[in-house]
């Protein structure tokens, strides 16, 4: 018998920051990999609270702004944390 996947608190971030796999991991400090581990396994339970606050804040986006504009209003850059001249983002 095949074990039944549910969802997790990753896919409301997912969804709602428009982020790959690969973007879900920077934001929790892991790889793709270890994305698609906690997708089967579950979140570790050291990365639960993190996940908790995040799945919290994409709540509250949902409610205080359109959704559709809520991607474009998060990856815009914040003037103190701009990269300097003549260098790209990691």
């Amino acid at each position: 018998m095949s074990p039944v996947l549910t969802p997790t608190l990753l896919d409301p971030v997912a969804e709602t920051f428009e982020l790959s796999e690969t973007e879900l991991g920077r934001l929790f400090g892991v790889s793709r990999q270890a994305v698609g581990q906690w997708r089967e396994r579950g979140v570790p339970s050291n990365r639960m609270a993190k996940l908790a606050t995040v799945a919290a804040i994409c709540d509250l986006l949902h409610h205080q702004l359109k959704p559709e504009r809520i991607p474009g209003i998060a990856r815009r850059p914040v003037a103190g944390h701009l990269p300097p001249r003549g260098r790209g983002v990691r």
